[in-house]
């Protein structure tokens, strides 16, 4: 699972050492050819970045999922209909097209004269923005079994081991929750605070201000979309957007978290790394770290606003995307899956809301019907992810791009624990790279620039520092009209 992070600290050491010319070649042509293959998948990259699925005759998913909540009351083999209208849209020719100039740019990459590691890096990009095309051409064709061993290619896959720290961070998790004393007020006003879509756009756009950012993102409400999206290349605006769902409902500690992952990881990230002129993901598992200091992001800001009380090796519900394909790749179709993973969130709601607290006894009915909410949303948010692209009535099929939020937080956890961390973590925070590849990223002088990257990752923290700021997200207000000091 894990790559051999010490290995890499080494190797960036030496890199740096060794770095006494910038080889301008070497950069140009890796970023040339990035360029020329974003540009070719670029149109099917934006469909793939996350698949939007509707129900039966393309109702919206949400009625779909209401439907099939009720049918499995009375059939507990009911399985939902999704249909994915982006990818039926799809023009076959045109993505042979693609297809056949991929393969032409492999074929002039071989003929390029260029360093092995630089190479490798080039190579690994074009595979996987064939795997991409591919992916798509076969699940238009409803080539199932193909498709998936395509998202593979391009995402990886789980395997034993991170299983098994899943299972094992799940038992932590209700460990930790059975024996906690129970919730501080602080705690317990935030969560009954409510941030809407209006409310969460303001505060996103102060963050971006604070971070000097204000001006190189456009923040928009979109309707069609379930969760954060980070679009570097929105073809409508012709800019980096930042986009909103709607119907999105946040408590004060969630706006927090996603303040520090949005804006204090990905968008920061996202400008510095075009600032290098890298401009698209480098490596397979470059979504690993990213993911994983995002989270870190948000673990850090919920410690300083919670304290002791909060747990701080939490994985949040990250591991139960690993959960859920455990059970697929058994052969576990939709129903299964659901119900197997909305026990546990309920088992874990309860917990963590103090229902078995003699002095909550009064509230009982009140805390069951909101864990039963709570569970049945996240539930339907692993399900509806793990699931999508694929044939929800059969098991052994699913999409493994969000393994990376558990791995990438086990990673993380590993990295705090190796000595001169720092020296690999500032780069992983600076650009969208693999770990791997960083060394050689250092010898080519990808990294021209020397930004206190601290600042990045500490933008939640600073606001939450400044009186007024947190007096607002308490009482739940907007960011309107607020007057802070400067941080």
């Amino acid at each position: 699972m894990a790559q051999n992070l010490k290995f890499i600290i080494t190797e960036i050491k030496k890199a740096k050492k060794g770095n006494k010319n910038k080889n301008t070649k070497e950069l140009n042509t890796l970023i040339k050819y990035l360029k020329e293959i974003s540009e070719t998948i670029d149109k099917y990259d934006e469909i793939l970045f996350f698949i939007q699925l509707k129900g039966r005759n393309y109702v919206s998913y949400e009625k779909e999922f209401s439907v099939f909540l009720k049918k499995i009351e009375t059939n507990s083999k009911y399985c939902p209909i999704f249909t994915y209208p982006e990818i039926e849209k799809i023009d076959i020719k045109n993505i042979d097209t693609v297809i056949l100039k991929l393969g032409a740019i492999k074929e002039r990459v071989k003929k390029e004269s260029i360093c092995k590691d630089v190479y490798k890096i080039i190579s690994e990009f074009l595979e996987i923005a064939e795997a991409k095309a591919n992916f798509l051409k076969e699940l238009k064709l409803k080539n199932f079994k193909k498709a998936f061993e395509f998202s593979k290619v391009i995402y990886g896959d789980v395997d034993k081991e991170l299983c098994d720290k899943a299972n094992k961070a799940y038992k932590e998790k209700l460990k930790f929750l059975k024996s906690r004393l129970g919730k501080s007020k602080l705690e317990k006003k935030l969560e009954k605070t409510n941030f809407n879509a209006i409310k969460v756009k303001k505060y996103f756009e102060l963050a971006l201000e604070k971070n000097e950012l204000k001006n190189n993102y456009k923040i928009l409400i979109d309707d069609k979309i379930n969760s954060v999206k980070i679009n570097e290349k929105d073809p409508e605006y012709n800019c980096s957007v930042i986009s909103i769902p709607s119907t999105i409902e946040v408590n004060g500690i969630r706006l927090m978290q996603l303040i520090a992952h949005e804006i204090g990881k990905h968008a920061t990230t996202n400008y510095h790394h075009k600032k290098q002129g890298l401009v698209i993901e480098i490596g397979r598992n470059w979504n690993v770290y990213n993911e994983g200091l995002a989270k870190k992001n948000e673990n850090d800001i919920k410690k300083i606003m919670l304290g002791n009380l909060y747990m701080d090796s939490e994985m949040d519900f990250s591991m139960y995307y690993v959960l859920a394909i455990e059970k697929i790749k058994k052969g576990w179709n939709f129903n299964k899956v659901y119900k197997y993973i909305y026990n546990k969130c309920y088992k874990e709601n309860l917990y963590d809301c103090g229902y078995y607290n003699k002095k909550n006894s009064g509230r009982k009915r009140a805390m069951k019907k909101d864990c039963e909410k709570k569970s049945i949303d996240t539930s339907k948010k692993i399900c509806m992810r793990v699931f999508r692209g694929f044939d929800p009535k059969k098991g052994g099929m699913y999409f493994p791009k969000d393994r990376i939020y558990f791995e990438g937080a086990i990673m993380v956890q590993e990295l705090k624990k190796i000595k001169s961390r720092e020296k690999l973590e500032k780069y992983l925070y600076l650009s969208r790279v693999e770990a791997k590849y960083v060394p050689v990223l250092i010898k080519i002088g990808a990294y021209s620039y020397n930004k206190n990257f601290s600042k990045m990752k500490e933008i939640a923290e600073r606001l939450w520092a400044d009186k007024k700021f947190r007096e607002n997200i308490l009482n739940g207000k907007s960011a309107k009209d607020i007057k802070f000091i400067k941080i």
